[in-house]
């Protein structure tokens, strides 16, 4: 025990201590949705610079057990600098809170700094030892909560709905001799040409002229199963909807489907009949990952760093990801068009996901990229800004529709809105519309193209849960019937 006790008070421990802790306790705060494996590469990368700070500062000091606890200060000041922040509002009040808050945490900060400084060698040794004590607690606690978690609790599973008899697509291979390349496009948050006349006053005629002239079949009545992404994304490539969807929480739910998503059925189907798969999206499938930053990993490390004090260089941060995601969009083209130019490469499916005309609005109507200032605002309910972005896309649609049916015209196309805008603008009377009203957030973009031009198992109410069940069934001689078209919220 008393050897225990002189390693905790002599050890400059308590800053390596804090910075597991601070990601430990992220992942015990949100295990329902977070995947630990995306928290590897930010705690490496954020446990070296913790060791890079603990040397500087060792060189600085001249003593490990203060340059420890200096570390330690500035480790906790940089990961909860937003909750500093709240506490301090909350202190001083509303006016005072965007003006002074962070200088006053910074005042506190470099007053603990000053603190330590002064101590003397005896009371150091106390301190340190006093809160690597309580760093070591906090993790067994958090240790025994995640476990308790995992291994007691009952854990909530997603479960696809069971599959009527005779419904099952069993047959293995199918015999078409043509097994015709697919492209799967979706664009997130695009709502169909009706929603967007009636929420908007926009017209988008010339997206829906531009289809139907180049043989498409429009689903204008089409609503998505599902107004969050993974939801249904996962809906789709799994043609199927799930048990005990209703009243998910965001992101709360978002773990029960990232296997679901992983090893769906729409890829097994592909694998079976020996298609060669191209996955340019921010989902991992299995043996084949994501092209663009990981879904998961994008919201893990956005819950993380979110309260850091990274978010004070919050124009940096805009500029680096409006650049960023220019690239990526770029990138996805590029090596699109490889995969276009390979003409005698058959029986391949391509999924293009593009996180748009989502928010935030970083392009205009012609794609050219917004200033810092305009991206770097809170443009959720911005109209113009969401209008502005769709208009790009849609020059986006007319170049992938021309390239694709140019070089690979005996193929199918998916093109869809995974879901409606969930984010409307406020009417006279101040009343917000959402799914819960008009379902609005539901009324997405559909629209199929076959090489035959066969749309006999089409409607124009058929939505995405149906679209691989139609492919499926009647290009592949699988047992798939439709389900009935439905919105689940």
């Amino acid at each position: 025990m008393n050897l225990a006790k002189d390693f905790f008070r002599k050890q400059p421990l308590s800053a390596f201590i804090a910075i597991f802790f601070i990601f430990l306790h992220a992942y015990n705060y949100s295990s329902s949705w977070m995947l630990i494996g995306d928290l590897t590469e930010a705690f490496v990368i954020s446990f070296l610079c913790v060791v890079a700070v603990y040397f500087l500062l060792l060189k600085l000091s001249k003593n490990k057990i203060k340059a420890g606890m200096y570390t330690m200060l500035f480790t906790l000041f940089f990961f909860y600098k937003g909750f500093f922040k709240t506490a301090i509002s909350s202190v001083i009040g509303t006016d005072l809170q965007f003006r002074y808050n962070i200088l006053i945490a910074s005042v506190l900060f470099v007053s603990g700094i000053y603190f330590i400084h002064r101590l003397n060698e005896s009371r150091v040794l106390k301190l340190n030892l006093f809160f690597n004590v309580l760093f070591t607690i906090y993790i067994i606690v958090d240790l025994a909560n995640v476990g308790y978690d995992k291994i007691v609790c009952p854990q909530r599973v997603l479960e696809l709905e069971a599959e009527n008899p005779g419904n099952t697509g069993m047959n293995k291979f199918s015999k078409q001799a043509h097994k015709p390349n697919i492209y799967f496009l979706v664009f997130d948050e695009y709502s169909s040409s009706l929603s967007l006349k009636d929420n908007f006053r926009f017209d988008n005629s010339p997206l829906d002229s531009f289809l139907l002239s180049r043989g498409f079949f429009l689903s204008s009545h089409s609503k998505s199963n599902y107004t969050y992404t993974v939801f249904s994304i996962s809906s789709t490539l799994n043609m199927n909807y799930f048990k005990n969807a209703i009243d998910m929480k965001f992101p709360d739910d978002f773990g029960l489907v990232w296997d679901c998503i992983y090893d769906n059925k729409v890829m097994q189907l592909l694998n079976d009949e020996g298609y060669k798969i191209y996955n340019f999206s921010a989902f991992n499938f299995k043996d084949h990952p994501a092209t663009n930053e990981n879904f998961s990993k994008f919201w893990a490390m956005k819950f993380v760093y979110g309260n850091s004090f990274l978010s004070v260089f919050k124009v940096i941060q805009k500029w680096y990801d409006k650049k960023y995601n220019t690239k990526q969009l770029q990138s996805v083209f590029n090596e699109f068009d490889k995969v276009l130019k390979n003409e005698m490469e058959n029986q391949r499916f391509v999924y293009l996901h593009f996180l748009l005309p989502h928010h935030p609005y970083k392009f205009t109507k012609i794609g050219k990229e917004k200033s810092i200032f305009e991206y770097s605002k809170d443009d959720r309910y911005n109209t113009q800004g969401y209008l502005d972005q769709l208009s790009f896309s849609n020059r986006i649609i007319f170049k992938l529709i021309d390239e694709i049916q140019l070089k690979d015209k005996n193929s199918i196309i998916v093109l869809e809105g995974d879901h409606g805008n969930r984010f409307y603008p406020f009417n006279e009377k101040g009343f917000n519309k959402n799914y819960y009203t008009d379902k609005s957030a539901f009324r997405n973009l559909n629209a199929y193209y076959f090489f035959d031009k066969n749309y006999s198992k089409l409607n124009d109410s058929i939505s995405p849960v149906n679209s691989f069940r139609v492919i499926f069934s009647q290009y592949f001689n699988k047992n798939y019937y439709q389900l009935r078209d439905s919105c689940c919220f």
